[in-house]
């Protein structure tokens, strides 16, 4: 009788357990993945993002998904690409370089599952994105680690292409120039070059609206988008300092009015990151640590159902075992009256 109780027990405390990530919409464990990654036939650059996706459902992004390759491979020496979201048992993954379509699946996706080797290849790189060699590029021209479009004032080396669809110009700005600060007018793809610490950077105006541009610093990629008037610190090399300082002071005529100045700044905490004004302040925090948190608040809930699932059960069969009692001495006092 008792072994019966506890073989009903574990039975409910089971399946309510199973219940838990449907009741709290808390996704399963994800699916893993990593493997190697070609960029036109090459070993993709360090910084090459690494994305997936299920047609017509909802994945969870920024937890390892995306990933940066790591000497041509995901997951191997750098992050595990994740996969993870609610109903995506026996789904097609998909997956992308750099956003474009690498033309390769993985079926099918399992909660838990992994890490499975999906190996990735794509042609060449628009410009902009990450790149080591010109061969990289639609353009034929890696400038600073990012694929550049040619210019008239800079050739591309190591065989890239020449002639026409010339549009854009470079500017060099002076060591002199820029400690004493300096503005420049630039058009869509125009681009600044300058020395920083002995090395060579550059900053490219790639979109414009009426109101906001987005430049891309480089040798090291950094993407950003300014408002009028608003100003930008930046660590060009990744130590403890910034190095320059950007605003874009007006927009007319389709051309941005940026400021240029060399700064040596202590970095005293993450939100000095980003200038003032900007609406998206820049995070401390790791893809990792998202993880981490996600997957503590999940284990978390979960210890804390099954000892409020443990409790119940035992309240309900103490008080059972109780009502058998009385009724039982209910029995027998009856029994005695009808016998005496």
């Amino acid at each position: 009788m008792k072994m019966g109780k506890i073989y009903s027990f574990l039975i409910i405390l089971f399946l309510s357990i199973m219940l838990i990530p449907s009741i709290f919409a808390i996704p399963g464990f994800p699916h893993e993945f990593c493997g190697d990654v070609l960029v036109n036939d090459l070993p993709a650059p360090d910084g090459t993002l690494i994305s997936a996706e299920i047609t017509g459902k909802t994945v969870i992004a920024n937890i390892q998904n995306p990933v940066e390759t790591l000497n041509g491979n995901y997951g191997k020496e750098g992050s595990s690409l994740l996969v993870q979201g609610e109903d995506l048992e026996d789904s097609i993954v998909r997956f992308f370089v750099n956003g474009v379509y690498a033309d390769k699946t993985f079926s099918y996706f399992a909660y838990g599952g992994g890490p499975d080797c999906v190996n990735l290849s794509v042609g060449k790189q628009a410009d902009g994105e990450p790149c080591s060699v010109n061969d990289y590029c639609t353009s034929g021209y890696c400038l600073n680690s990012v694929c550049t479009p040619v210019t008239s004032t800079e050739a591309p080396t190591g065989g890239g292409p020449s002639g026409g669809g010339i549009s854009s110009t470079t500017s060099i700005i002076s060591v002199n120039e820029l400690l004493q600060g300096v503005s420049k007018d630039l058009n869509v793809d125009d681009k600044l070059t300058m020395s920083i610490g002995g090395e060579n950077h550059a900053v490219r105006l790639t979109r414009l609206t009426s109101t906001t541009a987005t430049i891309i610093i480089t040798s090291t990629p950094q993407t950003k988008t300014l408002n009028i008037g608003e100003e930008l610190k930046v660590n060009v090399n990744d130590d403890e300092y910034f190095d320059l300082l950007i605003k874009l002071n007006s927009i007319s005529l389709s051309k941005a009015n940026i400021s240029l100045k060399a700064i040596n700044e202590l970095i005293s905490s993450p939100s000095d990151v980003i200038g003032a004004g900007e609406t998206e302040p820049a995070s401390d925090i790791t893809t990792e640590e998202k993880e981490s948190d996600f997957t503590l608040m999940t284990i978390l809930i979960t210890i804390v159902l099954v000892i409020v699932l443990i409790g119940v059960a035992y309240w309900v069969i103490y008080r059972k075992k109780i009502f058998r009692k009385k009724n039982r001495k209910g029995g027998k006092r009856t029994s005695r009256k009808n016998i005496s």
